[in-house]
C-alpha cells in the first residue's frame, strides 16, 4: 500500500465512510487558474503613537482564508474558503485519475455561523481529462434553508448519472452559480470527490 491508498484509506472512517480523492493531504491539490478570487478582509487603518504624534499605517486587504480550506478535513466554523461574490468556482486536481461517481459537499452548522446566507447553493460539478477538456458531469443544490423546524443535513452527497461515468477525471472543477442570499462572499467548508480508478484512460 503506497502513501495516496495509506491516506484515503485513514480518511474513509469518517461520516461519508468513502475515499476522497480531493483530499490535500492524499495529494489533491488546487487549479490555481481555474479558481475565483479569494475573499479578502479590508483591515481598518491604525493610528501608531499617542496624541500628537500620531501616524496613520495604511490597511491593506488580509486574505484569510485559502482555496486549500476547501479540501482540508477541518470544518469548524470560519475555517471554510470565502471566494468574493455570490458566484464562482474552484478547481481541484484529483490524488487519481478517476471515475467520478458521487461529490460531497459540507458545510457548518446554521445556529454556529456568523453569514447564514453564504453557504453555497445551485452548482455544476466538470471533470476534466488530463488534456483539460472539460465535461459537465451534473448539476446540485445544497440544501441548507430550514424547513418544517428541521436543521439542514450538513453533509450532502450527490449521485453522479451512471450515463456520465464514463469520464475519467485527472481533476475537477466545483462551479457555483448561487448561494443562499449573502453577496459579499461564498464559503465552501469541504469538499469530496469519490469514485474508482479506472484503466480506460484519459479522454
Amino acid at each position: 500500500m503506497d502513501v495516496v491508498d495509506e491516506v484515503l484509506e485513514r480518511h474513509s472512517a469518517d461520516v461519508v465512510a468513502k475515499p476522497d480523492y480531493a483530499l490535500s493531504s492524499a495529494g489533491g491539490s488546487i487549479i490555481p487558474h481555474l479558481t475565483f478570487l479569494d475573499f479578502a478582509v479590508q483591515m481598518k487603518p491604525r493610528f501608531l503613537g499617542r496624541l500628537g504624534l500620531k501616524h496613520l499605517i495604511p490597511a491593506n486587504p488580509q486574505v484569510e482564508k485559502r482555496a486549500i480550506k476547501a479540501i482540508q478535513p477541518d470544518v469548524h466554523a470560519g475555517s471554510c474558503w470565502a471566494m468574493q461574490g455570490d458566484h464562482g468556482q474552484i478547481g481541484i486536481q484529483l490524488a487519481r485519475a478517476i471515475i467520478v461517481t458521487e461529490v460531497t459537499i459540507e458545510h457548518v452548522d446554521p445556529r454556529i455561523t456568523l453569514h447564514y446566507g453564504s453557504a453555497p447553493r445551485e452548482m455544476e460539478i466538470w471533470g476534466l481529462a488530463s488534456s483539460q477538456k472539460a465535461t459537465l458531469l451534473t448539476t446540485i443544490e445544497y440544501k441548507y434553508a430550514e424547513h418544517e423546524c428541521k436543521q439542514p443535513k450538513l453533509v450532502q452527497s450527490f449521485q453522479i448519472p451512471l450515463q456520465k461515468q464514463n469520464v475519467v477525471s485527472t481533476g475537477v472543477v466545483v462551479r457555483v452559480n448561487s448561494n443562499w442570499g449573502y453577496p459579499a462572499f461564498t464559503c465552501l467548508y469541504r469538499i469530496r470527490v469519490h469514485g474508482f480508478e479506472s484503466t480506460l484512460g484519459g479522454l
